[in-house]
C-alpha cells in the first residue's frame, strides 16, 4: 500500500517541473486529455495517478519516471551505519583510545 505522502511528493515534483517549463495546468490537462481540476488534484496528491497517465505526464514534461519515484532500495538506519563503521574501524578506535 502506498502512503498518501507518496502522492503529495509525486504531485509536488510534477508541479515543480511543469512550472519550470512555464506550462499551465490547462496546457498539461489538454495534452493528457484530463480536466484542469484533475491536474490540480494530481499535483496536490489528492488522487492516485495511474501508471499510464504518469508515463504520459513524464513524456510531456520530459521527465525520467525514476526521478519521480522514491528508491525501492532499503534505507540504512543509523544503527546499521554504526555497525558498519564499527566493523571497519572498531578495533582502531579502541586501540586509539587506549593510547
Amino acid at each position: 500500500m502506498i502512503s498518501d505522502n507518496f502522492y503529495k511528493v509525486l504531485g509536488n515534483k510534477i508541479r515543480s517541473r511543469r512550472q519550470s517549463l512555464k506550462m499551465t495546468q490547462s496546457a498539461l490537462a489538454e495534452k493528457i486529455n484530463k480536466s484542469v481540476p484533475t491536474i490540480s488534484k494530481y499535483e496536490k496528491g489528492e488522487v492516485e495517478i495511474g501508471l499510464d497517465i504518469l508515463i504520459d505526464i513524464c513524456r510531456i514534461l520530459k521527465l525520467n519516471i525514476y526521478t519521480l519515484i522514491p528508491s525501492t532500495e532499503p534505507q540504512e538506519t543509523d544503527e546499521t551505519q554504526m555497525t558498519k563503521h564499527h566493523d571497519c574501524f572498531g578495533d582502531k578506535v579502541y586501540l586509539y583510545c587506549l593510547a
